[in-house]
């Protein structure tokens, strides 16, 4: 009996460790159709192109994808539309193909992520032998089906080869996502202060922070002309300092702000031109975080209303609370402009 007993337990345990595979057909984004093999997580599948893989590898991957896809789905407030799915769940499908188009790609707005077969084999062997997780196409990836804010905060006024508002979502959710992954799984800041991640990510907030230091850092040079530059390293066009912004602003009140964010664009209108996108992430930002009414008297000057039906819009707009977040950010006008979009000044050390 204790024989049989402990049998059935180490099979429970060995059941954990390695999901049921399943064959299913899956018809890919190529119009090629492929056998592949399903394993499930928790919230999603990974559907391999291979019987060779080792089921407890596949499930470390499984909870790393769990985990991503619950911190955006906490981060947006919502689910994206269902389109490639196994038993419900969302799908990574690993493709021995020539014609994806890329090491890997993600549907926008809906569910189902593709990856070549030698781009999967990478993140698997980075799994297996990496000292800490390193490898996070597939939550990049993800982050294009949790994509569901086109044409809300982006233009091609914007459009200074460096402007994807989609580069929003990814310092704003994505990258928050992986430090806090690390932090969970024990991995030290003194160890991933050295990856590209975090520089880059600092590097940005650092734009940002040199522009609310710089007097001259009008909003037509910004976010009309793109012609200015405040450092002359790579994280310096127009959409990271939009992008710095709002992750200071993450830092600083957290996993709120971000969801409060995401779901206010969702009810704002489209937006055509730059003056219009900057209107989106300053009512979205100030409407997230709550600014007290009064605070922010000339949002809107950019894109030409009156004052008083900027400051009866804005005031209309507020949602107070008792510790509102929005207080640092200020905006101060400049002659005929606005400098529309800046926090409280403060270096930050890359």
């Amino acid at each position: 009996m204790k024989l049989s007993a402990l049998f059935f337990f180490a099979l429970f345990c060995w059941a954990s460790l390695a999901p049921a595979q399943t064959s299913v057909t899956y018809v890919g984004s190529t119009g090629e159709t492929f056998t592949l093999y399903a394993y499930e997580g928790e919230r999603t599948a990974l559907l391999v192109d291979s019987t060779s893989y080792d089921p407890a590898i596949l499930r470390r991957m499984l909870v790393q994808m769990d985990y991503f896809w619950q911190a955006f789905v906490e981060a947006t407030g919502r689910q994206p539309t269902p389109h490639k799915t196994f038993n419900s769940k969302p799908t990574l499908a690993v493709l021995k193909t020539s014609n994806l188009g890329g090491a890997a790609v993600g549907y926008v707005g809906a569910t189902g992520v593709e990856f070549g077969e030698g781009r999967f084999r990478d993140w698997y062997n980075n799994v297996v032998s990496a000292s800490y997780d390193s490898d996070f196409l597939y939550a990049y990836e993800f982050g294009r089906n949790f994509w569901f804010f086109g044409g809300k905060l982006d233009s091609p006024e914007l459009n200074d080869g460096q402007q994807d508002a989609s580069r929003v979502f990814g310092g704003f959710v994505y990258a928050p996502s992986i430090f806090k992954w690390w932090a969970r799984t024990g991995v030290s800041s003194q160890t991933y202060q050295w990856t590209e991640t975090f520089y880059n990510h600092s590097e940005i907030a650092q734009v940002a922070t040199n522009f609310v230091l710089d007097p001259g850092a009008t909003y037509k040079e910004v976010f009309q002309n793109g012609a200015y530059f405040p450092m002359n390293q790579n994280q310096q066009g127009t959409g990271h300092i939009i992008q710095g912004l709002l992750i200071i602003l993450q830092e600083e009140y957290g996993d709120l702000l971000t969801n409060r964010f995401w779901k206010e664009v969702a009810g704002l209108p489209a937006a055509s031109t730059a003056a219009a996108v900057i209107d989106n992430y300053v009512v979205a930002a100030s409407r997230a975080g709550a600014t007290p009414k009064g605070s922010c008297q000339d949002i809107g000057q950019s894109s030409g209303r009156s004052p008083r039906a900027r400051r009866k819009r804005w005031r209309r707009e507020a949602k107070p609370l008792a510790d509102p977040i929005w207080r640092r950010w200020v905006i101060q006008p400049l002659g005929a402009e606005v400098c529309c979009f800046k926090p409280s000044a403060r270096r930050r050390p890359i």
